[in-house]
């Protein structure tokens, strides 16, 4: 008996969506970095060196889980690759005994 499982890949579009959404964030950080550049005399640096550390940190989680999906797919499509193989000698075993 071949046992077959279902892996859930993301669907293109919000592939897509979060490479944008990781983007316009990286876009936000640059733009933020300029403005805090400029304004550094301003007598609101306190306020807006806190806002710029939480976009930081907000920044560096969207590039890393759009690099990091990257890195791990092709291990875990090994992985599956792995498994699948598995199943099919599990299979072919079982019926070798009975």
């Amino acid at each position: 008996m071949l046992v077959t499982r279902k892996t859930q890949t993301p669907t293109s579009s919000s592939r897509g969506f979060a490479e944008l959404l990781a983007a316009v964030l990286v876009a936000v950080y640059l733009l933020a970095c300029v403005m805090l550049y400029m304004a550094a005399g301003d007598t609101r640096w306190d306020h807006r060196i806190k806002l710029f550390e939480a976009l930081g940190s907000l920044v560096g989680l969207a590039v890393g889980w759009v690099f990091g999906k990257e890195v791990h797919r092709k291990a875990a499509e090994t992985a599956i690759g792995d498994a699948k193989h598995g199943h099919e000698l599990a299979g072919a075993v079982r019926q070798a005994g009975t």
